[in-house]
């Protein structure tokens, strides 16, 4: 078995460290992005109805960069039995923490899918309302 450098460690716990960091800021932009554009935040010289139709745009996008921090997290876990899989050095995640990255994966699909219906169908949707 190999052993991990102290270096490897500390940089692969900022990493993560960044990346959790990230997740928050991220699912806030994606649901603060499709309220302000209905609301014509933003809205250069285009209809507020298109806008808030490319705001679902954004918050896919949102989602997909969520994804893909919540999978790299996933992948620093350790397997539970303790081996190493020898892909690359692994730092302990709790599995309590699991959990709630598992809720968090639940959640960004759900965010994806509202931000599709908002891409796909925004414009009506405003004008419906409006």
């Amino acid at each position: 078995m190999r052993r991990q450098s102290l270096a490897q460690v500390n940089t692969m716990k900022r990493t993560l460290k960044h990346d959790i960091l990230l997740i928050p800021l991220l699912f806030f932009i994606a649901v603060l992005l499709p309220v302000f554009a209905w609301h014509g935040v933003g809205s250069l010289d285009s209809d507020i109805g298109e806008w808030f139709q490319r705001s679902g745009s954004l918050v896919v996008l949102c989602a997909a960069v969520l994804e893909y921090l919540l999978f790299k997290i996933t992948l620093s876990a350790t397997p539970a039995s303790g081996e190493r899989t020898g892909r690359r050095p692994h730092y302990r995640v709790s599995s309590t923490y699991l959990k709630y990255i598992q809720a968090l994966k639940y959640v960004t699909a759900i965010v994806a899918i509202i931000g599709t219906v908002i891409w796909g169908y925004g414009d009506l949707m405003y004008q419906h309302a409006r």
